[in-house]
């Protein structure tokens, strides 16, 4: 049966354009939420660039061997890699800098694959069990010192962005079986920022027993706003009926 998505993504507190994108295929079973960096002069730009690199770079290989889930991790790398040089393109040919940060997960064959580069936040969601499979970690400061200093950001969080510099990112790849019933949810750091994973959780049991996943990511924004979120907020959840 084909996978089915929702979203919803709403600017914060700041009185500006939202610089968050989503991006949502159904038939790839790819889905991603890029943040624009602040403080970068093209960073609505950025964020939708990066989704439409992530895109062409996971659809540009070869097609895969039967079952080769290692192929399956490697496309969507090459994804990242391909959002990272849209985006140092961009910022090459605008003029002034160009960053976001990117969480995408790829459901295919069984498995879901996430990569995360920056401080948005995945979870799973099986049988009322909710775990959190990739997020920025609190303990890599010296990275996030580099980077910080490199966008000028007060944010620890921030362990890496697209487009940042020539430097190549790495993104962190975590692979999970996919199983019926599985919930797949992306979030960008507004919405990270100001929720417990015990708010998230309580809001996915009241979705399950209404049988309404979509209903979740507009409460969950609505919630991070009213607790006071300043930056943008994007949630994106998947699902397969």
């Amino acid at each position: 049966m084909r996978l089915r998505y929702a979203a919803f993504t709403s600017p914060g507190r700041e009185d500006r354009r939202n610089e968050d994108a989503v991006l949502g295929e159904v038939d790839l079973g790819l889905f991603a939420v890029a943040d624009g960096v602040g403080r970068t002069v093209h960073a609505a730009e950025a964020a939708r660039t990066a989704l439409a690199g992530l895109r062409a770079g996971l659809l540009g290989g070869a097609a895969p061997p039967p079952g080769d889930t290692a192929w399956d991790k490697a496309r969507l790398i090459a994804g990242v890699q391909e959002a990272h040089r849209r985006v140092r393109t961009l910022a090459e040919e605008r003029g002034g800098s160009a960053a976001a940060t990117l969480l995408a997960a790829w459901v295919v064959r069984g498995w879901v694959t996430f990569a995360h580069v920056g401080d948005g936040a995945a979870w799973l969601w099986r049988e009322t069990v909710l775990e959190r499979v990739c997020g920025a970690d609190p303990g890599d400061l010296a990275t996030a010192t580099v980077v910080r200093d490199r966008l000028h950001r007060a944010e620890a969080g921030l362990l890496q962005a697209i487009g940042v510099d020539d430097r190549p990112v790495v993104p962190r790849i975590v692979e999970r079986r996919w199983r019926p019933g599985d919930w797949l949810l992306l979030a960008t750091d507004g919405v990270v920022d100001r929720l417990s994973e015990a708010a998230i959780a309580n809001r996915l049991v009241e979705a399950a027993r209404r049988r309404n996943p979509a209903s979740v990511p507009e409460a969950l924004v609505r919630s991070a706003q009213a607790a006071g979120a300043r930056d943008d907020c994007t949630v994106l959840i998947a699902w397969r009926p």
